[in-house]
């Protein structure tokens, strides 16, 4: 019994590992979000076209093929909604980093380069 436990325990481990490293990899998550709809698609058309008479047949299939569709479907937006958001996180992060980085060059330049390029006291007026 404890063997069993042991490996659904690693078992989900592994699971968490591979989606924190989904969701940290924009290529990846864009990759998987694409599968994702792409089997939807399929899906969705097989359970209209190919098996619709066998899925009005069985009721109890038809719940659980469209459930799952249905489950593809809220999957891909949560995706879309994380990607929307992690990649607005990461363009202002960058713009902010941009910034500091403009802010260090302008106070390094300080008083003395007004001097220089003929905008200080010194200069000439005219």
């Amino acid at each position: 019994m404890k063997s069993v436990l042991a490996k659904i325990a690693q078992t989900w481990k592994l699971f968490a590992a591979l989606v924190i490293v989904v969701l940290r990899n924009r290529e990846l998550r864009r990759r998987l979000m694409f599968i994702i709809s792409l089997l939807t698609m399929g899906m969705a058309f097989l359970g209209m076209v190919v098996l619709d008479e066998f899925l009005t047949e069985h009721v109890g299939l038809f719940l659980g093929f469209w459930a799952f569709c249905a489950v593809m479907v809220g999957l891909m937006l949560l995706l879309a909604i994380y990607d929307m958001a992690r990649v607005r996180a990461e363009v202002t992060s960058d713009a902010l980093r941009r910034l500091s980085e403009v802010f260090r060059e302008i106070e390094g330049a300080g008083p003395d380069h007004r001097k220089n390029n003929g905008e200080g006291e010194d200069a000439p007026k005219g």
